[in-house]
């Protein structure tokens, strides 16, 4: 039988008023868990300013927080996929970002160029998939 569990780190702000869960953990078999996009964000829901780095850095700590939540590790991250502004700007730094966070243990990742984000201001969002 699967189990749907909602994952919101206390460390992250609640999602449930934008109408999202931060991570959404899949007990069968097999865990699975969505990992909804992650901005650079602290509890209280404001957003983190800096480097288009620091920013990649910081939704990459929220991932690291959802998969702590659901007992899992970027090791299980199997698939990323993030959204920049600016591709031209922005796709070397989030390479050199996505090596130090992953560290060689390199998931499936797709970058995608938009128009706006969510909330103004922020310039990568990025979600991901973790199997385990």
């Amino acid at each position: 039988m699967t189990k749907r569990r909602i994952i919101a780190p206390a460390s992250l702000f609640k999602a449930d008023e934008w109408a999202f869960s931060q991570g959404l953990h899949i007990e069968g078999g097999k865990n699975i868990l969505f990992i909804s996009g992650q901005l650079a964000a602290v509890k209280n829901g404001k957003f983190t300013g800096g480097s288009f780095g620091e920013l990649c850095k910081g939704a990459f700590d929220g991932i690291s927080a959802v998969l702590k939540e659901a007992g899992a590790t970027k090791k299980d991250v199997a698939k990323i996929t993030a959204y920049v502004l600016d591709m031209d700007a922005s796709i070397d730094e989030f390479v050199k970002v996505t090596k130090s966070y992953f560290a060689g243990a390199y998931p499936a990742s797709t970058l995608v160029q938009v128009g706006r984000l969510a909330f103004q201001g922020q310039l990568v969002e990025i979600e991901a998939i973790a199997v385990w």
